[in-house]
């Protein structure tokens, strides 16, 4: 699983927000209709996702906590993984 930068103009507005997928045409297949994409960037190395310490931060063993980047790319896997169970 990769992260990906999109920036997406809806003709109001321009946004920026980043979630995962496999490859570009999965982010186009997933995430398009919902404006034209003005970039798409594969920021994996930019967001890493350590599930180790993710599971830590969630039982409240250890300090911490993601930015909204990490957080939007967990939630959209974990939404994805309920709307296909």
């Amino acid at each position: 699983m990769k992260a990906f930068e999109m920036i997406i103009e809806d003709g109001e507005r321009v946004f920026k927000c980043v979630r995962p997928a496999k490859d570009i045409n999965q982010v186009k297949q997933i995430y398009g209709g919902n404006g034209d994409f003005v970039r798409i960037k594969d920021v994996t190395q930019e967001f890493p996702l350590d599930v180790d310490y993710l599971r830590k931060v969630l039982r409240g063993e250890t300090v911490g906590h993601f930015g909204e980047p990490e957080t939007d790319i967990i939630c959209a896997l974990v939404q994805r993984l309920y709307d296909n169970a």
